[in-house]
């Protein structure tokens, strides 16, 4: 039953060996083919399901339904992408631009599982913000994340397509967003391409900047002064988006890489 531990990649096979040991309860050494630990009926029971849809080649996130991601552990499931360790330089490169002065107002246009603001939100005790996604579900799992890391009084949800739905009044210090940037015909893992959301991944016209566009676009009227925009980018992208950026009136302040030192974050400001 275990011999799919052994059978991935070393780095699959290890996460799934850790999380084996945190489901029954075991050091993560006795989990292993030569291993001598014999597992109950109800171990097995319990286990069996959740190896299977491993196997299958779901997430290892969706399966046991959460992610570390900055500073917290986020719920997640396949209504929002899953967090990743590199979209913490977003969370870093907007704090680098804001102090936690009150009051601070924060919008994240696309919050999925919430990692961005709710990270925002948890470590600017006196901002509050507003989340944005056109899924409910989405919103549903901001929600769920926001109370356990116990910001949720700090955070408004609404349901929206990009920024149409804010009242014509609401202006914030920071807006944050990781929009959909994948073209159909992109090569995607097949994790991602079978198990995470399209709508979150995948633009609608050809354009690998379509949202960005259009984020920036409907921004202008929702920044107070010197406000800064971010953006997470996918690898390459950084010029495409400076130059969308111009376009649409804006000037790029800062790019900040990830850990494998690819550009991931873009920080912006409206052209005085």
């Amino acid at each position: 039953m275990l011999s799919f531990l052994e059978d991935n990649d070393q780095a699959t096979a290890a996460a799934a060996r850790n999380f084996v040991a945190r489901v029954l309860g075991l050091a993560t050494h006795e989990i292993s083919l030569d291993s001598k630990v014999e597992l109950s009926h109800e171990q097995i029971g319990k286990l069996l399901p959740l190896l299977q849809r491993l196997q299958s080649g779901e997430p290892l996130a969706y399966v046991e339904g959460s992610v570390g991601f900055y500073k917290h552990d986020f719920a997640i499931d396949s209504r929002a992408l899953i967090p990743r360790a590199d979209s913490e330089v977003v969370v870093e490169l907007c704090l680098e631009n804001l102090t936690d002065k009150s009051p601070l107002r924060l919008l994240d246009v696309g919050s999925g599982s919430g990692c961005l603001i709710v990270s925002l939100l948890s470590a600017l005790p006196r901002a509050d913000g507003v989340a944005i996604d056109i899924e409910v579900g989405a919103l549903e799992l901001t929600s769920l994340n926001a109370k356990t890391i116990g910001v949720d009084q700090r955070l408004q949800l609404l349901r929206s397509d990009c920024l149409a739905g804010l009242d014509a009044a609401d202006r914030f210090d920071l807006i944050v967003s990781n929009p959909p940037y994948i073209t159909h015909g992109e090569e995607l893992g097949p994790s991602v391409a079978e198990y995470e959301p399209h709508s979150a991944l995948f633009v609608t016209n050809g354009d690998a900047m379509q949202f960005y566009r259009r984020i920036m676009i409907e921004a202008k009227v929702h920044l107070l002064p010197k406000a800064v925009l971010v953006f997470e980018i996918g690898a390459n992208r950084q010029d495409d988006l400076a130059l969308a950026a111009n376009e649409c009136g804006y000037q790029v302040l800062e790019q900040r890489k990830d850990m494998c030192s690819i550009v991931r974050a873009i920080s912006l400001q409206l052209i005085a």
